[in-house]
């Protein structure tokens, strides 16, 4: 019904290991096939598709280690249990912020426009590979919701999304990021919270539930992790 943002994903090593490019990492990881360990969120979803991506791009072997969350996949890089991760930006923000890992480059076709992350290279630019994947956060219904609840709520998420506190809530930056279809033309400020968090958030302070259509099947949901 709504795409609320399209998430970038990012190559992080621990910020005291000797890499500081992209190009010196996989080199290093291609020395010992298999050695290296690449942290992500769950098996065969976004993080190890990425990770096989890189590998077969850079004929490279990880040993991949799924974990729960992305919080708990960038605490492992900075305990040093992986060698490396594919999270999205905010789930490494505070850790990169504190000095604690390192981005070597944005699995984008384009670098991150947000002042504070534009000079991380795009895997194009770092390493030749053509790899771009990005993470649809939208608001989906049931396939047989009826057209009139799905215009309905296609309405509300629209207004909902041209409120002062949907910008303001955690912030907004709008720029060569704004790919949302729907909503809104803005992009969550990187580093605060995610934008269906927010989203959920709004509805939830000035939306009285007793005004939603009650038809069966019909209720939305804020879908990205």
């Amino acid at each position: 019904m709504a795409r609320v943002a399209l998430d970038q994903f990012i190559l992080w090593v621990n910020a005291e290991t000797p890499y500081k490019t992209a190009r010196e990492y996989l080199a290093a990881v291609k020395e010992k096939p298999g050695a290296m360990k690449m942290g992500g969120t769950g098996s065969a979803q976004e993080d190890q598709i990425i990770t096989i991506l890189l590998e077969q791009a850079q004929a490279v072997k990880f040993t991949y280690v799924p974990f729960k969350g992305g919080g708990e996949v960038c605490v492992n890089l900075v305990g040093k249990h992986v060698d490396s991760t594919v999270n999205n930006p905010i789930e490494c923000a505070s850790h990169w912020k504190a000095g604690r890992v390192r981005p070597l480059a944005v699995f984008d076709s384009a670098r991150i426009s947000v002042a504070e992350w534009k000079d991380i290279p795009t895997i194009k630019e770092a390493l030749g590979a053509d790899i771009t994947y990005l993470m649809l956060r939208g608001v989906f219904g049931p396939p047989d919701m009826p057209k009139e609840a799905v215009a309905w709520y296609q309405d509300l998420l629209k207004k909902v999304a041209e409120t002062p506190e949907f910008h303001d809530d955690g912030g907004a930056d709008r720029g060569r990021n704004a790919r949302d279809l729907g909503l809104a033309a803005h992009r969550h400020r990187l580093g605060h919270r995610r934008p269906q968090e927010r989203l959920l958030s709004v509805l939830a302070r000035r939306l009285d539930d007793r005004r939603l259509p009650h038809h069966r099947g019909a209720s939305p949901q804020a879908r990205g992790p």
